[in-house]
């Protein structure tokens, strides 16, 4: 009779978590800085180096297609 019952497990798998340290504080950075954008502003992909002219080009080429 004690063939007819299941096998038991000779270990029991228990989960194991490993806490996670907390974060520092981050230190505040200065306002005066002009490059920092506030984290609520939108960023619509405006580049502002964009709007320079470009190079001028020669005025007169001798046969750009030879």
């Amino acid at each position: 009779m004690a063939d007819e019952r299941e096998p038991q497990p000779r270990y029991r798998v228990r989960p194991v978590t490993t806490p996670v340290a907390p974060a520092a504080p981050a230190s505040p950075e200065p306002a005066s800085d002009p490059f920092l954008r506030p984290e609520a502003e939108d960023d619509d992909g405006y580049d502002p180096y964009s709007d320079r002219p470009a190079d001028p080009e020669p005025t007169y080429q001798e046969d750009p297609w030879r």
